[in-house]
C-alpha cells in the first residue's frame, strides 16, 4: 500500500517535470499577400527558410490572401512569395522569438518570374491579436546585467509594465 502511493507520487512529479521541459520555444510568421492593384491573393506560395539550420517551411494563403506559419523554431528566417506573372518577393532577417509574431504584408508587382523584389528590413512585431506585453530579455543582457545573488526573476523588471513583488509569500 505504502509503496503503491510512493510510485504514485513519483509519477506525478515526473509528469509535472515532463510538461515544464517542453516549454513552448517557438514563434511565428504571418501576413498577408496582395497583387499590384490591392486586391487579395489566393492560393499563394509562401515559404520560409531558417538561416542558421536551412530549415524550409511551406505555407499557401487562404480565400482572404492571408498566410499562418506557426510553431516556427526561434532564429533568423527568409521569407520568399511566388505567384505565376509576378515578380518572386524576398524579405531577409526576419528575427522569430519565443511567443512572438512576425508581420509580413505582401504587395506583388507585376513581372517577370526571373525578377525578384528583395526586401532587407524586419518585420513588423507588433501584436495585433493579443493585447499583453511582451519582451525578450536576451542573452546578453541576462550575462551583463548584475544581479543580487543571480536570481532570475529579477529579469522581470526589465519589462515595461511587469508586476514583481520584492519579497514573495
Amino acid at each position: 500500500m505504502f509503496s503503491k502511493w510512493i510510485v504514485g507520487c513519483m509519477l506525478l512529479v515526473l509528469l509535472g517535470l515532463a510538461a515544464v521541459l517542453r516549454a513552448d520555444v517557438t514563434g511565428s510568421i504571418n501576413g498577408s499577400v496582395k497583387d499590384a492593384s490591392s486586391a487579395v491573393a489566393a492560393d499563394v506560395e509562401v515559404t520560409v527558410i531558417n538561416v542558421g539550420t536551412n530549415a524550409v517551411f511551406h505555407a499557401v494563403t487562404d480565400s482572404t490572401g492571408a498566410h499562418f506559419l506557426r510553431g516556427l523554431p526561434i532564429g533568423v528566417y527568409q521569407l520568399s512569395v511566388e505567384l505565376k506573372g509576378f515578380k518572386k518577393f524576398v524579405a531577409n532577417d526576419l528575427l522569430v522569438q519565443v511567443d512572438k509574431s512576425v508581420c509580413v504584408d505582401t504587395t506583388l508587382p507585376v513581372g517577370d518570374v526571373a525578377q525578384t523584389v528583395d526586401v532587407s528590413a524586419a518585420g513588423e512585431t507588433v501584436d495585433t491579436q493579443f493585447i499583453t506585453l511582451k519582451n525578450v530579455v536576451d542573452q546578453q543582457r541576462i550575462e551583463n546585467l548584475p544581479l543580487n545573488g543571480r536570481n532570475a526573476t529579477q529579469l522581470m523588471q526589465l519589462v515595461a509594465g511587469a508586476w514583481w513583488r520584492a519579497s514573495c509569500c
